[in-house]
């Protein structure tokens, strides 16, 4: 009997969350993963040396592995977790009462008491972090510190470190010796993950594949246009540009740095997202990849057949899906395989809340049940992230996939294997007639250009493309600079950015995504000794924007002297809170308490309170700065704070349309001729304000976006009359 063949193809993939110019790093899955799924992975698969594997391992992941191993790498987590617990400040503990329990609760966190307990203790539905801070002792952020770190080591890892076992054991009143050993023995994981991975290829056991250096969808680079295929009525960005160049840059890249780091050059490739179309083909081949997978979705559709499936989920006509298919490039033949959508999904989703015997044995049975067709041996290929699902399993799902694999190692009919080594003995004999133009989720690309924050993203990374491409042909930029301000743009190219933008998914952290993004394209600006346009400094994301404002209602009456003169001069302004909100980069208690902002039918009003009195929280040289970023950019400056008189100037502007005004008795208060400014009726006015000491910025208001309204038109009140 024909044997069917297993490629069980495990994805890799983090974002890349370090900044380039100013060295630091933002979110700890490199790291936390690292120690968990990228070494214990590859781990399990040496345990069972019948059982083949394909590890996809993304460029920038490993890129950033070799930052921690060289001990530079030190996201902020880390850097507090290092920090010993009594010299923690105020809003360090925040922070870490706010991100030291991010694992999952049932399999994480509840089996280990006294990491179950701290949780407890912090109350995680009550939203007075400072309150929670005052009910944790020194002790109790000690443990914290530890915990946060020790839930993340494999199981594998547990098994055969008897200090770690002995923490484990412990369980509270760690010393801080104790704690620096736990991180250190981070440190030692994380350098085994890559020499681990190129034992296991060089004696056989495993294949490594790459991806473009940093992840980016690669059809939407070589042709934004490509997602209509799927999609006919998508809007595409505004600034929609071809950048064939770029996608050819990052397939290149990826496959040297991939043959640098495990020795040999791949002979596979997972593109992106499993996203796929002619153009991009043609690339991959011309970087002398062999073959690429992706969904059965894309196969359905490049072939217009339906892959059918029985109630149980197993396929009516497997002669479609499993076997590998060439398609004809301009630079040579590519062979592609294709996934079993619902196999990868019982693995990414169903089998956690299984017995891990029962899972593995309904795996296993569902595989030998698929036979060989016409005489060629089947190949079933499974491909899911490596990391992701194993947080919702016990114990990381070591039990399930010990069984899985000892299963597989038994069976007399199962057989599994890299993907090269099948294409070796069964090279592809079908064709593939077209490649249709889509991804592995739903054959297209929405969540990448699908809702207008995912558009606006785009624009804003071609937008700062071109400023770049402008620059570099001018000649008048240092090289060195333009080579380290195109890799800030193929950072923002990564898929990862626009995953979080728009309604598609949810994290926690979406503020930490947008803030990264922009921040690369900033430094595009940065490194080229330019200041970055204002959009830069506007969330991209709806849900990650801070600032909560209601709109004018009516038009201002106001007199610009710097005091409350009635009630009613700003009853109808609109209003944004400035409160704390207690996120890391806000250090300090806040001078800037609440912007006000209205109008009549020719001028702005701007009323800016402050915490505290005046001649108390600002300093002499203290200036106030209004940056409009839309329609057009306009900078308006309070100068002389802390004084009697305050002078306010407006550049940019309209000379002779009138000038601005400014006073401050105990609040701070603005006027400017919207002619001044060059805006027009109904144009939308987007702004925010910066408080300027030494000529840096010390506040910014709101932290972050900023307050919109429209130029009004003389009916305005007339529109927005209100009981």
């Amino acid at each position: 009997m024909a044997k069917t063949y297993v490629a069980f193809w495990w994805h890799h993939h983090q974002p890349f969350y370090k900044d380039n110019v100013t060295d630091e790093w933002s979110m700890p899955w490199v790291r936390l993963h690292g120690v968990k799924d990228y070494y214990g992975m590859a781990a399990l698969v040496e345990e069972f040396p019948e059982i083949k594997a394909t590890f996809n391992l993304v460029p920038s992941l490993l890129s950033q592995l070799l930052d921690y191993v060289g001990n530079e790498g030190e996201d902020l987590g880390l850097r507090l977790a290092r920090k010993p617990a009594g010299d923690l400040l105020q809003e360090e503990k925040e922070f870490i009462l706010r991100n030291f329990f991010m694992a999952n609760t049932e399999w994480m966190i509840r089996p280990n008491a006294r990491y179950a307990d701290l949780l407890t203790k912090r109350r995680p539905r009550d939203p007075d972090i400072r309150a929670a801070v005052r009910r944790f002792s020194e002790q109790d952020f000690l443990d914290l510190q530890v915990w946060a770190n020790l839930v993340w080591f494999h199981p594998k890892t547990l098994e055969q470190d008897s200090f770690l076992q002995e923490m484990m054991l412990k369980g509270r009143r760690f010393t801080e010796q104790e704690k620096a050993d736990v991180l250190r023995r981070q440190m030692d994981v994380i350098a085994e993950v890559i020499p681990l991975h190129r034992r296991l290829e060089e004696r056989g056991q495993i294949e490594t594949t790459t991806t473009p250096f940093y992840h980016p969808i690669l059809p939407l680079l070589c042709n934004p246009g490509s997602a209509r295929e799927a999609m006919p009525n998508v809007p595409l960005p505004k600034e929609a540009r071809d950048n064939v160049d770029d996608a050819r840059e990052q397939i290149v890249r990826g496959t040297r740095f991939h043959e640098d780091m495990l020795g040999r050059k791949p002979r596979g490739m997972w593109p992106s997202e499993g996203s796929v179309c002619p153009e991009t083909a043609k690339l991959i081949r011309e970087a002398g990849i062999e073959w690429i997978g992706t969904d059965e979705q894309i196969l359905e559709r490049s072939l217009r057949k339906q892959i059918a499936r029985r109630d149980n989920g197993d396929i009516r006509n497997p002669e479609i899906l499993y076997r590998p298919y060439r398609f004809e490039t301009e630079a040579g033949p590519l062979t592609l395989v294709f996934r079993d959508h619902n196999l990868a999904d019982l693995i990414g989703f169903q089998y956690q809340r299984s017995e891990p015997e029962a899972a593995a044995r309904d795996l296993v049975g569902r595989l030998a049940r698929i036979k060989a067709v016409g005489g060629r041996p089947p190949l079933v290929s499974i491909i899911l992230d490596g990391e992701n699902a194993w947080e919702y399993y016990p114990k990381s799902g070591i039990e399930f996939l010990r069984d899985l694999y000892r299963r597989l190692s038994e069976h007399p009919d199962i057989e599994t294997t890299t993907i090269s080594s099948y294409l070796d003995q069964f090279p592809s004999k079908d064709t593939l007639p077209r490649l249709f133009a889509g991804s592995w989720i739903n054959h297209n690309f929405a969540i990448w250009i699908g809702h207008s924050e995912d558009r606006k993203a785009w624009d804003y990374l071609y937008k700062t493309r071109q400023f770049l491409v402008r620059v570099e042909n001018s000649g008048r930029a240092d090289s060195e600079a333009v080579k380290r301000a195109w890799e800030e743009i193929y950072i923002a190219e990564g898929s990862d950015w626009f995953w979080w933008f728009g309604d598609d998914h949810h994290t926690d952290q979406i503020r930490e995504f947008d803030d990264l993004f922009r921040r690369h394209l900033k430094n595009v600006y940065a490194l080229l000794d330019e200041k970055p346009p204002m959009m830069l400094d506007q969330p991209i994301s709806e849900k990650g924007a801070p600032s909560k404002y209601s709109q004018p209602r009516a038009f201002l009456k106001v007199n610009v002297d710097g005091r409350m003169t009635s009630f009613f001069e700003w009853v109808d302004a609109g209003h944004c809170n400035l409160k704390r909100t207690g996120a890391m980069d806000q250090t300090g208690e806040r001078i800037l308490r609440d912007l006000y902002f209205g109008f009549d039918k020719d001028n702005l009003f701007l009323r800016i309170d402050v915490e505290g009195e005046k001649d108390i929280v600002i300093h002499n040289d203290d200036s106030l700065r209004v940056c409009f970023y839309s329609p057009r950019q306009a900078v308006l400056i309070v100068e002389g704070l802390y004084g009697e008189r305050q002078n306010a100037i407006l550049t940019e502007g309209r000379a002779g349309e009138g000038d601005p005004q400014a006073a401050f008795r105990h609040v701070i208060e603005v006027s400017c001729p919207f002619r001044a400014l060059g805006f027009a009726e109904n144009e939308p006015v987007g702004l925010f304000v910066e408080l300027i000491r030494n000529n840096e910025i010390i506040e910014r208001a709101p932290r972050a976006g900023g307050v919109e309204f429209d130029v009004p038109t003389p009916d305005f009140e007339k529109i927005s009359w209100q009981v």
